[in-house]
């Protein structure tokens, strides 16, 4: 039995195709990046006035929110010191 010349390379195409599928599959399968979750950060605000971010695992001690007071004061202290 004797195939004619468009089918063999269409067989062919289609062979490689296939292959190339295969190799970008298993590629991607074997360099997968790690599964280990980023930092996550906190965005904060220096006393110069600077925005950072921070990793939430350095951080230390109870959370609480600060008064009203506190900011106004600290506010007044730093314009003071700039000025």
């Amino acid at each position: 039995m004797n195939i004619p010349e468009q089918d063999q390379s269409r067989k062919k195409f289609i062979g490689w195709g296939v292959s190339l599928l295969a190799v970008f599959t298993s590629v991607r399968y074997f360099l997968k990046p790690s599964s280990r979750p980023a930092p996550k950060k906190i965005k904060m605000l220096t006393q110069d006035g600077t925005l950072v971010e921070v990793d939430i695992a350095l951080l230390q001690g109870k959370k609480r929110k600060i008064a009203n007071e506190e900011i106004h004061t600290w506010v007044k202290t730093k314009t003071k010191i700039n000025e």
